[in-house]
């Protein structure tokens, strides 16, 4: 909740933002809505408002389907922004506290989830009024569906919060589909030869189909997408210190450039010279993570951690850090978008905090039952 309202305060009086355009619009779709409520299933069915054309995110499907989220909440919390965000980071916890009550919900993606609550930089990102926020409140709900008790509320709930998800960040939801469902395989050891082929189908027809649905998901875009996006961002938010620094000597796609790319998406922003406050922590936690980084490395390989799993995550780390950097070169941007894969690093060193802790405190134990039976 605190992080909520750092971030509200931050885009409401330091910097302008996505919110105030968020807030510019759901005041028009509140006013409307009110004064004819019979509209609202035209709007939420059909995308129709008379007002379309008024709305800053009236032509982003996205924005769109993520006001359409909200406009609720805004309505019931009396078009309060400060109550607003307050509502969405209590349905995060209380969802989250509804996952980590689950005993079949594996310990790692337990911490993997709780990092989002207590690691600075994911928390912020992931609060108050942005897409972020309430992608992660259908993030937690597609997991607590997951594992819930019940084939099928269980297959309701997660059909219903992929929709949700796939409408409001299609691409991050494609990896986190796709690596969550061999997590649920492997724990559930039922990682068969019908599961492994059940995955490849589902990956082969999500990139035969998916370009039907919106072109830009065609192999084809790819390179455009990459070229424009990084375009504006160099025209409209980079002013030398803030973005990524590619090789304009090379392709976007080139060797060198992916790799940096993978880096940067990883481990950027690094410059502790930085007059931007918000840059210099970022980059401190950063140098955190590269130090975090290299520790679970070691610890994954002395524990002998499953091989299948390990691939899995490191393949979705590699996908979402480089396509995410080669899109988002800006900083500040790329310091939000991050927050749906970093965890994954985050949830491995609390992982192994959490197990060598547990294994001190047993030693310990010991150890002093050993002692009281030698003073006996």
């Amino acid at each position: 909740m605190l992080f909520a309202i750092s971030v509200t305060y931050y885009y409401s009086e330091v910097t302008a933002g996505d919110q105030r355009s968020y807030l510019h619009d759901l005041s028009m779709l509140a006013d409307y809505f009110t004064e004819t409520p019979g509209e609202i299933p035209d709007f939420y069915l059909n995308n129709h408002f008379e007002g379309k054309g008024e709305l800053i995110y009236g032509e982003n499907e996205r924005s769109l389907n993520f006001e359409k989220l909200v406009l609720p909440i805004y309505i019931l919390s009396f078009r309060s922004i400060w109550v607003t965000v307050t509502i969405i980071a209590l349905l995060q916890t209380l969802i989250m506290t509804a996952v980590w009550r689950q005993q079949k919900v594996p310990d790692y993606m337990k911490l993997v989830l709780l990092s989002f609550f207590i690691v600075p930089g994911i928390a912020f990102w992931s609060s108050g009024l942005l897409k972020e926020s309430i992608y992660l409140v259908f993030i937690l709900i597609l997991f607590a569906g997951i594992f819930v008790s019940g084939k099928y509320l269980s297959t309701l709930i997660i059909l219903f919060s992929a929709i949700i998800c796939f409408s409001i960040k299609p691409y991050n939801s494609i990896l986190i589909f796709l690596v969550s469902l061999v997590l649920f395989a492997i724990v559930n050891e039922k990682f068969s030869n019908k599961v492994i082929v059940a995955i490849v189908v589902f990956t082969v027809l999500g990139l035969l189909l998916l370009p039907l649905i919106d072109p830009n998901f065609g192999f084809s875009r790819w390179g455009e997408i990459i070229k424009e996006n990084q375009a504006y961002y160099y025209a409209n938010a980079c002013n030398g210190e803030n973005c990524i620094p590619f090789d304009s000597l090379y392709p976007s796609l080139h060797f060198k450039n992916i790799i940096i790319a993978f880096f940067y998406g990883l481990f950027g922003p690094l410059d502790l010279s930085t007059h931007n406050n918000f840059i210099l922590l970022a980059s401190i936690q950063k140098i955190i993570l590269i130090g975090i980084t290299f520790l679970c490395g070691f610890l994954v390989i002395r524990e002998k951690t499953n091989k299948l799993l390990l691939g899995c995550l490191i393949i979705y780390l590699f996908l979402s850090s480089v396509l995410t950097a080669l899109t988002t070169v800006n900083f500040g941007t790329l310091m939000r978008y991050s927050v749906f894969y970093t965890p994954v690093i985050w949830g491995g060193f609390f992982y192994f905090s959490v197990k060598y802790f547990r294994q001190l405190r047993a030693k310990r134990s010991d150890f002093n039952s050993f002692a009281k039976k030698e003073i006996k």
